[in-house]
C-alpha cells in the first residue's frame, strides 16, 4: 500500500510510503519523527519522517484491525490483529518482544498505560489486561456483554491501570472496572 503524507496548507505530498499490504493502521510517535504502518502483509513498518526511509519492519501475524498502541514512554507498540494475536514491538529494534492468542479474546484493540506497564487487549465479550513486557495474563475483564460483542470504540487504561473502559463500537454498552490492575473487577 501507499501511503503519503500531505500538507494541510498547499495540499501537496510531503512524502510517501510504501507497504508490500494495503495499510490497516497509522501512528505518529509523540515528536512526529517516525510512523508505524500496520499494512495487510502482516508487517509493522517504522519509517523516519524527516528522510522518508524504512528504520525497520516487524512480523505481526496478519493486518491490524486498528492502529498500533504507542507506550507513553515510546519502548513498545502493541498491534492487534484480525487473527486474533497480539504482537509487542520494540520500537528502538523492531524485534517482537512477545505475540499470543488467547482462547478467551481477541486482540484487536488494545492500549497500554502511562507508566507501559500494562497493557489491555478486547475484542470479545472478555478483556484481558497484560504485563505489556511478558505478555502474562494480570486480570480477566468480563464485560457481560453478549457472546459475538466485537469491535470496540473505546478501549482505555489509566495511567496506573487501576481503571478500565470498554465500550462496544456498535451498541450503548459500556463496562467499567476498578482496582489493582493485577485483579480489576
Amino acid at each position: 500500500g501507499l501511503g503519503v503524507i500531505v500538507d494541510r496548507e498547499s495540499r501537496k505530498p510531503i512524502r510517501s510510503f510504501q507497504t508490500r499490504g494495503q495499510l490497516r493502521g497509522i501512528t505518529f510517535d509523540a515528536n512526529e519523527k517516525s510512523i508505524y504502518l500496520g499494512a495487510g502483509d502482516g508487517f509493522l513498518y517504522k519509517h523516519d519522517l524527516p528522510s522518508g526511509t524504512l528504520t525497520w519492519k516487524a512480523p505481526t501475524v496478519a493486518w491490524p484491525y486498528t492502529p498500533g498502541a504507542l507506550a507513553p514512554d515510546g519502548k513498545h507498540i502493541a498491534v492487534g490483529v484480525k487473527t486474533g494475536e497480539l504482537t509487542i514491538v520494540d520500537t528502538e529494534t523492531g524485534v517482537s518482544s512477545w505475540s499470543a492468542l488467547w482462547a478467551t479474546t481477541k486482540s484487536a484493540d488494545t492500549t497500554t498505560t502511562g507508566d507501559s506497564k500494562y497493557a489491555l487487549a478486547a475484542d470479545s465479550r472478555i478483556g484481558l489486561v497484560l504485563d505489556a513486557t511478558a505478555g502474562e495474563p494480570r486480570a480477566t475483564l468480563d464485560t457481560g456483554f453478549a457472546d459475538g460483542a466485537i469491535y470496540f470504540k473505546v478501549v482505555y487504561l489509566s495511567k496506573d491501570g487501576s481503571r478500565a473502559v470498554i465500550a462496544r463500537r456498535d451498541t450503548v454498552n459500556i463496562a467499567f472496572f476498578q482496582g489493582d490492575p493485577n485483579a480489576l473487577k
